[in-house]
């Protein structure tokens, strides 16, 4: 029966997620999926063109498209390399020398959070809009299911992310659970604040005083937490920022691009941030305090990444492999 072979595909593609993917990580921790093979089937029927949707597709082609192995390997794939992409922007070292941003590990969150929400913003103009769906998921598009799916493995990766950085902050085992709770509950609040700031219907990003309003309240409570020593004009420039971000990515950003998880992102505004601050002399984050936190800065083509038990290691984007020492120049 049906239910049967989806039961039976369901198993078989878990064991393929834990056993095979999970393995590859492990392996080669620094590889982040980038030196895999990549089958066109989902990357080619992602993303629908902005006002267009596909036939409905048939009940077979949804079964296969969400349990299949091949399927789940290409979301695995793509929603590791999105959530890279915004990992690698959220962590630029200039959010903090110049931005000023705390090296705590709640705005360094908030920071992973904003570029995460982002590229969760882009993949709903994928999605078919409430109006036009029908009462079960047979209504909806191809492009739309697999925009879907691939949310689902962006946050999944998200969280498994978030549950290595607080074993990362020496959290007993028994506390991690509860602890990714508490994030996922301010991670919540400021995805809300960030949608009320710039609705799904706004067109006018640069136009409305609201929108800016709004959004600065937003980065200020969350990004700077409530920080009063941040001046109004650090969180506009911010808060400017991120429209041009938003209007980058969710815009301008190629439909193939996007669906091969090559994001092209506009720089940290960390010249203008940094004039600003020095112009009244005031150094919320001291570059002592970021070196005791994040260590020295690295060598080029160098990051940081951590293994599920929260353990830092050092990886070369160039070469691929993976090292538990410290690079040196």
């Amino acid at each position: 029966s049906v239910k049967y072979v989806k039961q039976e595909v369901c198993k078989m593609s878990h064991f393929f997620r834990h056993s095979k993917c999970l393995s590859l990580i492990k392996k080669n921790p620094a590889s982040n999926f980038f030196s895999l093979n990549r089958s066109p089937s989902l990357f080619s029927t992602f993303v629908a063109p902005e006002g267009t949707y596909e036939e409905s597709p048939s009940p077979i082609r949804r079964l296969v498209q969400k349990y299949s192995i091949t399927e789940q390997q290409n979301r695995i794939i793509l929603g590791e390399r999105l959530f890279r992409t915004a990992q690698r922007q959220a962590t630029d070292r200039k959010w903090h020398t110049h931005c000023q941003v705390d090296v705590a590990f709640r705005p360094r969150h908030a920071l992973l959070t904003l570029h995460i929400w982002l590229l969760h913003r882009r993949m709903l103009l994928s999605i078919k809009p409430p109006s036009i769906l029908n009462q079960e998921e047979e209504g909806k598009s191809s492009s739309s299911l697999a925009a879907v799916l691939l949310q689902e493995e962006l946050f999944e990766t998200f969280w498994h992310d978030t549950k290595s950085r607080i074993r990362s902050e020496k959290v007993q085992e028994l506390m991690v659970e509860k602890s990714l709770k508490d994030v996922q509950n301010y991670t919540f609040q400021h995805f809300m604040a960030l949608d009320h700031a710039i609705d799904t219907n706004n067109e006018q990003l640069f136009d409305n005083p609201r929108i800016k309003e709004d959004l600065g309240l937003a980065l200020w409570t969350h990004v700077y937490r409530s920080n009063e020593q941040i001046r109004d004009e650090v969180v506009d420039c911010l808060a400017d920022h991120v429209l041009q971000q938003f209007h980058n990515i969710v815009y301008q950003l190629p439909p193939n691009y996007f669906a091969e998880g090559r994001v092209k992102w506009i720089p940290c505004p960390a010249d203008v941030i940094h004039s600003i601050m020095a112009s009244t002399g005031t150094i919320v984050v001291d570059s002592d305090a970021i070196t005791a936190r994040l260590g020295e800065e690295l060598p080029p083509h160098w990051h940081t990444n951590l293994t599920e038990s929260g353990a830092l290691y050092y990886w070369n984007e160039q070469t691929m492999k993976s090292y538990w020492e410290r690079p040196i120049y």
